[in-house]
């Protein structure tokens, strides 16, 4: 199989664990449980279309210059994505659903395992796609570098980024029954996953086109911390006091 064909296999792998994954979580949270059909299906067509557009508008800010490449080609500008447009574009895909159908109460608890897991799976792939997959960090002569087969040591970020879901979740179950508010699982999931991919952007080869020496995505994961910064505060309070 073609690096390539390897990452699709991941890709879709990692889909479909996810959604099967999160077909069983939505039975556990009452908000997520309670809604009728259309309701879910609203929230699904929101999650898929905004995480869809994300993903595309994402690899554009990222890296205009080969995105435009050969416009008005559609096929070019198609061509890339980005798992952190693809995440906070569903998030707001979900928001705009929510406002639609009249829904206050969060359901993003319900995501948090599906998400954990896809993204690990998914990253899989991209570490065995090699530097074809463009997520390989750059040259490195620490003693953990790996040879994507061009020769020069580097950044294995893929297998960072597993690590780090790995103890993402970890601080997450921890912590779980010390939450008050629905939702602030997957809150701390992606202010840390922000944070996370701010700092292994840096790792990256990638064009730093943005003041002051930063890349799209990484303004993009600041724009995401950001807007989850306002419930840190809160959820950082409650967990102080609920400490026995």
């Amino acid at each position: 199989m073609s690096p390539a064909q390897v990452h699709l296999l991941f890709e879709l792998l990692a889909y479909a664990l996810g959604f099967q994954l999160f077909l069983h979580q939505r039975r556990r949270y009452p908000s997520t449980a309670a809604l009728g059909r259309s309701a879910h299906l609203a929230l699904l067509a929101g999650a898929i279309l905004g995480a869809a557009l994300g993903a595309r508008l994402s690899w554009w800010l990222q890296d205009p210059q080969l995105a435009f490449a050969d416009f008005p080609n559609a096929m070019n500008l198609m061509r890339g994505k980005s798992i952190l447009g693809g995440l906070l574009g569903g998030v707001a895909g979900v928001e705009l659903a929510k406002a639609r159908i009249g829904l206050r109460e969060s359901t993003g608890d319900a995501f948090v395992w599906p998400i954990l897991l896809a993204l690990a799976v998914g990253r899989i792939g991209c570490h065995l796609a090699g530097v074809s997959d463009h997520t390989a960090g750059l040259p490195t002569a620490a003693p953990f570098a790996f040879d994507y087969g061009d020769g020069v040591p580097r950044h294995p970020t893929a297998l960072y980024e597993i690590a780090f879901l790995l103890a993402c979740g970890g601080v997450i179950a921890l912590l779980a029954p010390r939450l008050r508010e629905r939702g602030d699982r997957f809150r701390l999931l992606m202010f840390g996953y922000c944070a996370w991919r701010l700092y292994v952007e840096s790792l990256k080869p990638a064009p730093l086109l943005y003041p002051p020496g930063l890349s799209g995505l990484q303004w993009l994961a600041i724009a995401g911390l950001l807007y989850y910064l306002r419930s840190i505060p809160r959820i950082a309070r409650h967990l102080l006091e609920a400490r026995p």
